[in-house]
């Protein structure tokens, strides 16, 4: 019985230290933490721009595609610190904006 105990106390430890963020990772912008914005600039381009980083060090956009075969997936501009991070789901039409366009910090 201890022995079951111990291996219990032991996943409920692994599972609490998982679940903590690391350090010099990324997270999806939250309103409070920096000023961006992002928008759909057409059926298959999203941008993403921010004024106040709020202690992170650079952002790019997230755009939600799904292609003709119906296939989803999501494609990411480059990191930025100023102007508009870019991403477009295809460049020939194959493949267009399906639902969110988001922002992602950098620590």
């Amino acid at each position: 019985m201890v022995k079951f105990k111990s291996l219990a106390v032991a996943g409920v430890v692994a599972s609490a230290l998982l679940s903590v963020p690391l350090a010099g990772g990324t997270a999806f912008a939250d309103a409070s933490a920096a000023s961006c914005s992002k928008q759909k600039v057409n059926g298959y381009t999203g941008r993403a721009s921010c004024t106040s980083l709020d202690g992170y060090n650079a952002y790019r956009v997230v755009v939600e595609c799904i292609g003709n075969s119906g296939r989803q997936f999501n494609v990411t501009g480059p990191w930025v610190k100023s102007g508009w991070s870019t991403a477009s789901c295809s460049g020939n039409g194959s493949a267009g904006i399906y639902g969110f366009v988001d922002v992602e910090l950098q620590y």
